[in-house]
């Protein structure tokens, strides 16, 4: 198969594992599986034939090929290579999904010292391998079983580490906490240990460095101000820049926003104090940016909200010659002041502006930045609901604001324009659980006339296209 490209080669060995052949087929086609250059493809194949003797088994007894195919798993156990670690890691997987952790029984090293070999639970830039994980935590109490003290050990990497690399097991093993009752006791009595014993706490201080450690000890110590303010270090710049895919931010900003057993002053206090930065700084832009848009969602009509709204306005007001080019705030600070921050009857006008399809696009953010401030608009203020109950009727806002003007002359006929505005308002109640019969009734009284190809944006989906199409979603439900 290898003159195919590795994404081919691991959607045929995926067919082939799910297809109705006999084990003794499905091997000899698969022949070649270990050679294959690609760990991923080699990963499939390897589940997918251990797999496929799995669904072979019977009460009574068992495929063949079974016995084999174990001696194959326990052999890559203690694989040697170029990808050793990662063969390893596939051994395993595939050791854990047979659920006989005794394969590892009397193996060890055959180069250097013969010590018992172990897995790496990361690849190796530090990710963890979600799917080894989630088997170790399904079988912690076989594993313990087996290798007793030495488990964190063997988990630590192929070969046996020091101490010290327990801590980075740990923080991989915590991934699998909420699910396994065994490691998030383990997790608690490493804490309490350190603390008891001096007084400090590496484990603690380590999972504090990622959102699912974080998350564990909110669930293990509730929701403190100490926690709090974990989550808020977590934003800042350094943890951040790796941040590609906001995925961390996106953590951070829900869970700023959900109930603390603190007082609102305090809350308020932190957040400010997080988001605390020099207006004028372009170059610290991104640093608390998380902590002032989760502040603008609590606190709306606060005097610290009101004045970052007004840098943001003044940025729009000036020529568009005089502006620094990056702007004055992020995309998620911009979104939530325009969508919290603003007069009621102006959100019709923003909606319309803000999901401008060159807009969305130059902008080149996920869209929950965009959705999450105006759905919680919504949810809170029920002026806004009203205002934009009233633009179903397709009539232009009347309402004036300098946020985000438009980025140039719209050349769409009138008809195409007041269509894309009813649909935008009519999907953001849908979205937020307020479109009423008679509103829907109202909307697709203005809907139904318009030519169905003219083009649409939907946010809540992060699709553009006909009305005929995306105007399905209005009467979902």
């Amino acid at each position: 198969m290898t003159p195919l490209p590795a994404e081919l080669r691991e959607v045929a060995f995926y067919e082939l594992a799910q297809a109705a052949i006999a084990p003794a087929q499905l091997l000899e086609v698969a022949a070649t599986w270990a050679n294959d250059p690609d760990d991923g493809v080699r990963r499939t194949a390897a589940v997918g034939i251990t797999q496929a003797l799995i669904r072979a088994r019977t009460r009574d007894a068992e495929p063949a090929e079974l016995a084999a195919w174990r001696e194959t798993v326990r052999s890559n156990l203690c694989a040697y290579g170029p990808s050793y670690e990662e063969n390893r890691q596939i051994a395993w997987i595939c050791m854990l999904l047979l659920g006989e952790p005794d394969l590892l029984d009397g193996i060890t090293e055959t180069i250097g010292e013969p010590t018992p070999p172990g897995v790496r639970l990361t690849d190796i830039y530090g990710t963890t391998d979600d799917l080894l994980v989630e088997l170790v935590a399904k079988h912690w109490p076989a594993l313990s079983a087996q290798l007793g003290e030495t488990l964190l050990t063997r988990l630590s990497g192929s070969r046996p580490k020091e101490e010290s690399e327990e801590k980075r097991v740990l923080r991989a093993l915590v991934d699998a906490a909420p699910s396994s009752p065994e490691i998030a006791r383990l997790l608690e009595q490493s804490i309490a240990t350190e603390k008891a014993a001096h007084g400090t706490n590496e484990t603690e201080t380590m999972l504090s460095t990622a959102p699912v450690g974080i998350d564990f000890l909110i669930h293990e110590q509730g929701r403190t101000r100490e926690n709090l303010q974990r989550i808020l270090h977590s934003t800042e710049a350094g943890h951040t820049d790796a941040d590609r895919h906001h995925v961390r931010e996106r953590w951070a900003f829900t869970r700023l926003q959900e109930p603390w057993d603190i007082t609102g002053d305090e809350l308020e206090e932190d957040l400010r104090h997080a988001g605390a930065r020099d207006a004028d700084d372009r170059a610290r832009l991104t640093e608390g940016a998380v902590a002032r848009a989760a502040y603008t969602m609590l606190f709306p009509a606060h005097q610290w909200t009101s004045e970052h709204l007004a840098h943001l306005k003044a940025w729009f007001d000036a020529p568009p010659e005089e502006r620094e080019q990056r702007g004055p705030a992020t995309w998620l600070e911009a979104t939530t002041l325009t969508f919290m921050a603003t007069r009621a009857d102006q959100l019709p006008l923003h909606l319309e502006r803000v999901f401008h399809l060159p807009r969305l696009e130059r902008a080149n953010e996920p869209l929950w930045k965009f959705t999450t401030p105006l759905l919680r608009r919504l949810d809170t203020d029920p002026e806004a609901v009203r205002a934009l109950s009233d633009a179903l009727d397709g009539t232009a806002p009347t309402a004036t604001s300098s946020l985000f003007p438009d980025l140039a002359p719209n050349i769409s006929p009138p008809e195409h324009q007041r269509a894309r505005r009813v649909f935008l308002a009519a999907r953001t109640l849908k979205a937020a659980g307020e479109l009423t019969a008679v509103r829907l009734k109202t909307a697709l009284g203005v809907l139904g006339p318009v030519d169905p190809r003219v083009v649409v944006t939907d946010p809540f989906v992060d699709s553009t296209g006909p009305l005929r199409v995306l105007g399905a979603a209005l009467a979902e439900g």
